[in-house]
């Protein structure tokens, strides 16, 4: 039953944002009263507070797991952009919006995560590919953490797309699993013909 609840309000929350979902929106997409949705969740809050926690979880397991496996450095990063983009695939900017303007505690395990990237994360995928010959021995690792981080940012913080010129804004990808390639593709190729940005 908690399964269902997550799912309806995953939906419903990626559709409409948190604050514009009520309890008996979630109840009927999960297909039950809300008395019943009450028994296995506190608040809208707390449902929330689960289905961030539940992806958020579910992404460094990921993560972690590609980063064990003995593949080569090109089909790691497809499969880290992959992950990462299935699992952003459910976080619209409208539901990443709201969680920053109306739930700072869940918004601070976002921000959580986002550092534990770049702590932890980044700094690993770039020593792999480094020591694989696909960046180069003299590529300052602080740099490429900091474009990283700044790519993180603009992900899980929409309000900073909005900055930009408004033709430009509408060549920014909508969805953000789309972006999230768009930077990566950048960041691993380069804007140079031919050349690799590293």
């Amino acid at each position: 039953m908690k399964d269902r609840i997550i799912k309806a309000s995953d939906a419903l929350f990626s559709q409409y944002g948190f604050s514009k979902t009520t309890a008996d929106e979630i109840a009927q997409q999960a297909g039950m009263s809300k008395r019943t949705l009450y028994k296995y969740f506190e608040s809208k809050l707390q449902i929330l507070d689960t289905l961030i926690e539940g992806k958020l979880s579910q992404l460094r397991s990921e993560l972690d797991e590609i980063l064990k496996q003995k593949t080569d450095f090109p089909e790691k990063m497809r499969r880290i952009t992959t992950s990462v983009a299935v699992s952003l695939s459910g976080l619209s900017h409208p539901f990443l919006e709201d969680l920053q303007r109306n739930t700072p505690q869940i918004w601070e395990k976002v921000s959580e995560f986002r550092r534990q990237m770049v702590h932890v994360f980044f700094p690993m995928l770039l020593d792999e590919g480094i020591k694989e010959g696909h960046f180069k021995k003299s590529l300052n690792k602080g740099v490429a953490v900091l474009l990283m981080m700044n790519a993180m940012e603009i992900i899980i913080n929409p309000k900073l797309i909005s900055t930009l010129p408004d033709g430009l804004v509408q060549q920014v990808p909508v969805r953000p699993e789309e972006l999230f390639d768009k930077i990566i593709e950048i960041i691993y190729d380069g804007i140079h013909q031919g050349e690799s940005i590293f």
